[in-house]
């Protein structure tokens, strides 16, 4: 206090209304008077407008009826017996009620204020953040308000913490709104160690969370309801990172549990009999916003990290962007995996786990990711099946399963993955029949690598189909262990055309359905004119007109495949070395081919290899159909 005066009529406050004399105050210099005590009954708020900065206002055990407390004097810590006890009781139940405007139960204006060991409740909002940096709210209950805790538009929650409490029973839990003109986003926030119940609408929505830590919060059935105006826009959330208007820079998530959340539909049904009504509701969700009004002044997330972050029994677990925009790389995030996952625990989503709305890359490639009880990276194929890429067939911003790695599943396009895939990239081709309706493109820019999960991954086309499956440019692609399967037609089939140098076909299946006389040319692989380096190596190949055509100035190998139920390999002026293979569908002996093995046209060299035509025929299976038997038939040079 400054003078006897104040502190008479403060100790008259706070003295029994049944006493006639006040209690005695000695000692009146400030530094003396820096410690209140709030008994049951009294008001809250001419402790805090008596107190100086740094008084601690202790409010005891009991039921405080309070129409609000506007907090304005800095480093003020109130202080309540327990959350348990220790009752701050509005007059608003559920915060329905704004005619009069919006009633807070704690209104803090003022740096480093401290609050704990409190319930709150009935308010439209129990505590209101405006200018108050520093704040420290801890060991705290909130319940049956509209709203835990907000701040408008214009704030500034500086270094903001707020730990060890509870929310439940609320619409809403934490609202950190954001306006276009306010210049101090939450920065260096930490939430940490919050648990959430029962919340129907949102319960974390942060429109500002920059070099900030969410960390050690439990969620349980926040979500699934809708807003206080009981329509579905906008959607429910669990926790939902809505970045609006600045550059924020690095966000991590740590330790999170949300449990049976985010379904947001009328009836607030968690069981999976109702679905969410809005597309973009979700567990947990980030977006970055650079639509609509705030193209002029878009956010940019530089840095996101998910870690050791569990979801049971949401409909979608999370959201990364929005399905209705499509978020550029630029403004979501910027550089190489600079949004990663990592202990992802995400088991009984009904439509995706993860969906990706961004044109961000996403690295969750860490091994201790479990989907549905599928591990990162052993059961990788299972876990894609419950990813989201923008749409159900297109791939924008690639959830990577595995490094430099993107996953093709027999139910979404093979052709979107290839375009999606970065150079130097493996697209893992999942078992299954992937259907291509036109030819893939591998570009020159891009050496990919095509795996087949086994030869159970089937690519083909309708008789009416594209006349070629792949037409690879890019020097250095390899395409491995697929099975590519001719249904026949009358357009020239080549499945693979290799266009590009340093290609590598290797221990693939062909198949058709050519028969010898079949008038159709079906071709496993054409090369290119002048295409150097070309390695065909432990391929299985029949059913098909013939294994491969090379055309002048071509160079390559041809080694260890198995071809039977063709015309054999055609050689039309290249030079190509022929090793280890064989011509019958088992074991070796006579070929089972039609007409060749190997086909020498006219205008490919006499000499090496193909000056010793028994030793050719000796290094593949001991004999050469119609070759080495000096028929003309194969040897047209």
């Amino acid at each position: 206090m400054k003078n006897l005066t104040e502190a008479t009529a403060l100790a008259t406050e706070f003295c029994d209304p049944t006493q006639t004399t006040v209690q005695e105050v000695s000692a009146l210099d400030a530094a003396d008077l820096l410690a209140f005590t709030v008994p049951q009954g009294l008001s809250i708020q001419a402790a805090v407008d008596a107190a100086s900065a740094g008084a601690t206002i202790n409010i005891e055990a009991g039921t405080h009826t309070s129409s609000g407390v506007n907090v304005g004097t800095p480093s003020l810590k109130i202080v309540g017996a327990s959350a348990g006890t220790t009752v701050i009781q509005g007059n608003n139940p559920d915060g329905l009620d704004t005619t009069s405007g919006f009633d807070y139960g704690f209104s803090l204006s003022a740096a480093n204020i401290e609050i704990s060991g409190l319930h709150l409740q009935d308010y439209y909002a129990d505590v209101n953040l405006g200018n108050a940096p520093g704040a420290y709210l801890h060991d705290l209950e909130f319940s049956s308000s509209r709203i835990a805790i907000r701040t408008p538009t214009l704030h500034n929650i500086d270094g903001l913490r707020f730990e060890d409490s509870s929310i439940h029973d609320t619409n809403s839990g934490i609202l950190l709104q954001h306006g276009k003109t306010n210049p101090t986003p939450a920065r260096h926030v930490t939430f940490d160690g919050l648990t959430f119940a029962d919340v129907a609408h949102k319960g974390m929505y942060l429109e500002a969370f920059t070099d900030s830590t969410i960390q050690n919060i439990v969620m349980n059935r926040v979500g699934n309801g809708y807003g206080p105006d009981n329509v579905e826009t906008p959607p429910s959330t669990a926790l939902e990172l809505n970045l609006k208007y600045h550059d924020h820079g690095t966000v991590t998530l740590s330790n999170i549990e949300i449990n049976d959340s985010g379904w947001s539909n009328a009836t607030a049904d968690y069981s999976g009999a109702t679905t969410p009504t809005h597309i973009n509701a979700a567990a947990l969700a980030i977006a970055v916003r650079d639509d609509g009004g705030y193209a002029t002044n878009p956010a940019a997330l530089s840095n996101l990290v998910l870690n050791d972050i569990t979801i049971t029994g949401a409909y979608r677990a999370i959201r990364l962007g929005e399905a209705k925009v499509l978020e550029p790389a630029s403004v979501f995030t910027t550089g190489a995996a600079s949004t990663v996952l990592r202990g992802l625990h995400i088991a009984g989503s009904g439509e995706f786990t993860i969906a990706n709305y961004t044109l961000s890359d996403v690295d969750a490639t860490n091994a201790t990711n479990i989907i549905d009880g599928y591990r990162v990276p052993d059961d990788n194929f299972e876990i894609e099946a419950r990813l989201r890429h923008g749409t159900s067939d297109a791939r924008l911003g690639i959830i990577h399963l595995a490094p430099d790695s993107v996953y093709a599943i027999a139910s979404r396009s093979l052709a979107t993955t290839v375009s999606a895939a970065a150079a130097n990239d493996t697209i893992h081709v999942s078992d299954g029949s992937h259907v291509l309706d036109s030819t893939i493109s591998i570009p020159g820019s891009k050496a990919l690598t095509m795996r087949g999960q086994s030869w159970a991954a089937e690519v083909s086309a309708p008789a009416s189909g594209p006349s070629i499956y792949f037409d690879v440019y890019g020097s250095g692609t390899t395409i491995e262990g697929l099975s590519l399967i001719s249904l026949g037609g009358t357009n020239p089939q080549n499945l693979i055309g290799i266009k590009g140098a340093d290609v590598s076909i290797r221990n693939n299946s062909f198949s058709g359905v050519y028969a010898d006389g079949d008038g159709a040319v079906s071709r496993a692989i054409e090369v290119s004119p002048g295409v150097q380096n070309v390695t065909i190596d432990g391929n299985t190949i029949h059913g098909l007109r013939q294994p491969a055509y090379f055309n002048p100035g071509v160079a390559g190998r041809v080694t260890n495949n198995r071809v039977f139920g063709t015309r054999g390999w055609v050689v039309d002026g290249a030079l190509v070395d022929f090793s280890g293979n064989t011509w019958r569908e088992t074991g070796t002996g006579v070929s089972e081919n039609y007409g060749c093995d190997i086909a020498l046209l006219v205008g490919t060299t006499s000499s090496a290899p193909y000056d010793d035509l028994v030793a050719l025929a000796a290094a593949n299976g001991g004999i050469l159909l119609n070759l080495t038997d000096g028929s003309s038939s194969c040897d047209q040079r």
